[in-house]
């Protein structure tokens, strides 16, 4: 059984202008890579727009997820472990939170995205 939401299809390209765009907004554009983990952190307690306050849960114990958005209360749910390898830099790790971010900032095009200077 499948909990993710349906989104509409965007060109590769799009996504791409949307990321661009998106790591502008948190400071990141300049980096070639950074600590999305500190990132996150900095996000948690940010409101998004009609999503609400940003909450983040660190789970164990559940093989069939690895981290995934719920939206009432809007919340960041991640793995402890992939939590922790993206934090030592892990790539696959890193994705996975890059994906789900990228979900809280796609969710709603109309809403603006939190600004930070924190880059972690």
């Amino acid at each position: 059984m499948s909990t993710d939401y349906k989104v509409r299809f965007r060109p590769y390209a799009r996504v791409a202008e949307l990321a661009l765009d998106a790591r502008k907004k948190l400071g990141v554009a300049h980096y070639f890579t950074f600590n999305i983990v500190k990132l996150i952190r900095t996000l948690v307690g940010e409101t998004f727009g009609k999503l609400g306050e940003l909450h983040l849960d660190i789970f164990e114990d559940n093989p069939d997820r690895l981290a995934y958005v719920s939206f009432n209360p809007l919340m960041l749910h991640v793995d402890r472990e992939i939590w922790e390898l993206a934090g030592l830099g892990d790539p696959k790790s890193r994705f996975i939170l890059a994906h789900e971010l990228g979900h809280l900032l796609m969710h709603d095009m109309n809403r603006p995205i939190p600004k930070t200077d924190r880059h972690g």
